[in-house]
């Protein structure tokens, strides 16, 4: 297969996955590996939001510290 219709391959997979996640269902054929791997969420899963919260978000990066 040439990289073309590879990448059109890909391209189109990958849209298969991301209207299964609009429509919030695993379909005939789909695994929630897929989903995983393509960095989509997986349909059906309750999503964590995990906020971060540094001590000190303006600290001071340079190497004098000033």
């Amino acid at each position: 297969m040439c990289l073309a219709c590879e990448e059109q391959e890909a391209m189109l997979w990958r849209y298969h996955l991301g209207r299964a996640v609009e429509r919030d269902e695993i379909p005939e054929g789909m695994v929630a590996a897929d989903f995983e791997e393509a960095g989509l969420p997986v349909p059906g899963r309750t999503q964590t939001v995990t906020k971060v919260n540094p001590s000190n978000p303006f600290a001071c990066d340079s190497p004098d510290g000033e």
